[in-house]
């Protein structure tokens, strides 16, 4: 509960029975909860990975890969078309956010490269831009193999 709390930004309501809100939606409440949703999703992303680095409770065994993600990918099926398309955007989200961050075999490494550029008003020497792209690639593929492992274990 305590980890749930400190991951989800999640907002608490009191419910009568009987009592139901009325709610319109036009195209601008539903293009404002999409960007609310967004922005709630990244800031659940930022959290989760700083506590990857910076807490005990959550661990590399605790990520999912592809094997994983079909997994809930399945389960949000099974809560309709509305819980899928959620799950999709929410998803889809994650993957581009993580491919932001500044690692080089990534497009965020690719950014830091040019924000180098940029700055020192000279590229990075092909050389190294090779080295750590294969390297970090490398160390990419061993956490994708590690993840899919526990992925596997989990479904038994």
């Amino acid at each position: 509960k305590e980890l749930f709390a400190k991951t989800q930004n999640v907002d608490y309501v009191d419910v009568q029975i009987g009592i139901s809100p009325v709610m319109t939606r036009n195209i601008f409440t539903v293009i404002g909860a999409s960007f609310k949703e967004m922005g709630t999703a990244f800031v659940q992303l930022l959290r989760t990975l700083g506590m990857l680095f910076t807490s005990k409770e959550i661990g590399l065994k605790d990520m999912s890969g592809v094997i994983g993600i079909f997994s809930m990918t399945s389960d949000a099926a099974k809560g309709g078309f509305a819980n899928l398309l959620y799950w999709m955007g929410f998803l889809s989200i994650n993957v581009g956010i993580m491919n932001l961050l500044p690692i080089p075999a990534l497009d965020g490494g690719r950014l830091l490269f040019f924000a180098y550029e940029a700055i020192f008003k000279k590229p990075v020497p092909q050389k190294i831009q090779d080295k750590a792209i294969n390297i970090t690639m490398i160390l990419l593929l061993a956490l994708m193999l590690y993840v899919a492992v526990f992925d596997v274990l989990r479904l038994f």
